[in-house]
């Protein structure tokens, strides 16, 4: 989008009066609401990998025997 944004410009700098003025305005709003929501976004995204990264605690679990036969074996 900026790329054409950038030939309309140019559109209009070389002829003022091509009838681009218009579409430059559509570009540009839709151009920065884009921004706007990529920047939105990137901040919910780090908000929430802080976030899962603060309440994701190792936690270790006591480690269990296998009780083989011959286990069973000194005990019976």
């Amino acid at each position: 989008m900026a790329l054409s944004l950038k030939l309309l410009r140019e559109a209009m700098h070389l002829n003022p009066n091509a009838g681009v003025k218009r579409e430059i305005a559509t570009l540009s709003r839709a151009l920065k609401k884009a921004d706007s929501a990529a920047a939105s976004e990137d901040a919910s995204a780090q908000q929430a990998q802080d976030e899962s990264s603060k309440s994701k605690k190792t936690t270790r679990k006591p480690a269990t025997r296998k009780t083989t036969a011959t286990q069973k074996a000194k005990r019976g």
